[in-house]
């Protein structure tokens, strides 16, 4: 929902502006400037000088005959903050500024499909979450380094790594 402001022009007078004093817009969302014309057609401009960090909006020249809606964008990335808009009138002899706040954006939170259902637990058993294919050449492994600890045989050493690196590869491939 995009809040519309509006801005009475021609109401006190000639070449009156009546406009809030500031307005408040979000990130990434468009200032919607609504300019009622309560007499003559007149002419008017639209500027913002510093705005560049919120709005790529410069300047712009309107006429205005009855009602004009007129939309100015704010940055996605804008930073939280504000910038002066200038509203001129009467040929640079009104001026009247409407202070533009640029506030965050709020994000509603995720709705939950209710017949989903969350998992309680992620792995309830460890050995569930363990591929056999990486257990079973560590347990392997173990028994070589056993042997090897025991005879200082070489040959139990050179099975031992093997084993790990079996694993290794059963743990690899079990993830791809």
């Amino acid at each position: 929902m995009m809040d519309v402001f509006e801005i009475s022009l021609n109401r006190r007078g000639i070449n009156s502006v009546e406009a809030p004093e500031s307005v408040s817009v979000e990130q990434g969302g468009d200032l919607c400037l609504n300019f009622i014309n309560n007499s003559t057609p007149m002419h008017l401009s639209i500027s913002a000088s510093n705005s560049g960090m919120y709005t790529d909006f410069f300047h712009q020249n309107l006429y205005i005959q009855d009602n004009q809606e007129y939309k100015i964008k704010i940055k996605n990335g804008a930073p939280v903050g504000s910038f002066p808009l200038m509203i001129t009138v009467g040929y640079g002899s009104n001026k009247t500024p409407l202070n533009v706040n640029v506030i965050k954006k709020e994000i509603p939170p995720p709705v939950l499909n209710q017949e989903e259902e969350l998992p309680k637990e992620l792995h309830p058993n460890i050995m569930a979450a363990v591929p056999v294919a990486v257990v079973t050449p560590v347990v392997v492994a173990i028994l070589f380094y056993s042997f090897w600890f025991v005879s200082q045989d070489n040959l139990y050493n050179y099975l031992a790594f093997t084993a790990l690196l079996i694993g290794v590869l059963g743990a690899w491939s079990s993830h791809r």
